[in-house]
């Protein structure tokens, strides 16, 4: 509580590219913390301890804030295209009046919902809650797409697809590794592109390192990705430091 009070926390920003082009689409907002007395704390160690003592609602808004003003910002300077995903946490959806909040800032801050992706994790969706279930097509309703997180790396992926309003699939870093390190790498990425084009779903690959990885997951029909190929997270003026690069992305 003291390091939100203090105002520690503070987002990056991680660019999301179009495969077929390297332009950029839009990025992932990720929550940071610097610690005066531990220095940098990785969101491993933080993020945990934030939903044990119910703080992850605080920060939340802390996130949904920022990356709201920081996005109108953007627009106003003519990147009106830019699509900016959030991270959900399960005690955020189940715990708190999320459409409420997200509502009222999408009005404080004058920016549409299609701008602003909400990702959520297959952790999220064990639980089977109606609540869950019902935040989500609210969400939905107001305009938000909605992304499913780690695809893969939990227990029946498949029922969450069919019976969630996503907009998006997220393909995990380990299955991007894999790819170059298991025999059964590529045909598992090539199986999920499929399945998710099949579906009308978009597809996200995270992780990507190494240029051959980029090359297969094009070839393959991924449409979008991330990693540190292409950038690691960065702080607001340098993600607007990659845009004035490229001048003609995300630009009316």
């Amino acid at each position: 509580e003291a390091a939100l009070n203090r105002q520690e926390f503070f987002i990056e920003y991680q660019p999301q590219y179009d495969l077929s082009n390297a332009r950029i689409l839009g990025a992932e907002a990720l929550i940071r913390w610097q610690s005066p007395e531990r220095g940098r704390v990785s969101p491993g160690a933080f993020i945990p301890a934030l939903e044990e003592t119910g703080l992850i609602h605080e920060a939340g808004k802390f996130l949904i804030a920022s990356v709201f003003a920081q996005l109108a910002a953007w627009r106003e300077a003519g990147h009106r295209d830019l699509k900016v995903a959030i991270n959900l946490s399960p005690r955020q959806i189940e715990g708190s009046p999320l459409p409420a909040i997200l509502k009222e800032a999408l009005a404080e801050h004058g920016i549409p919902p299609s701008a602003v992706e909400l990702e959520v994790t297959e952790s999220l969706l064990l639980s089977g809650k109606d609540t869950t279930r019902k935040a989500l097509e609210e969400m939905e309703r107001m305009g938000f797409s909605i992304a499913l997180d780690d695809f893969g790396t939990g227990y029946s992926a498949l029922s969450y697809l069919h019976n969630y309003p996503f907009h998006k699939v997220k393909i995990d870093r380990s299955f991007v590794t894999a790819m170059d390190t298991e025999p059964k790498g590529e045909p598992l990425v090539r199986g999920i592109l499929n399945l998710s084009h099949d579906l009308g779903l978009v597809t996200v690959a995270e992780g990507i390192e190494e240029s051959q990885q980029e090359a297969k997951l094009g070839e393959m029909g991924c449409r979008i990705g991330q990693g540190f190929k292409f950038c690691k997270p960065v702080d607001p003026a340098a993600f607007e430091a990659l845009l004035a690069a490229e001048p003609e992305i995300g630009r009316d």
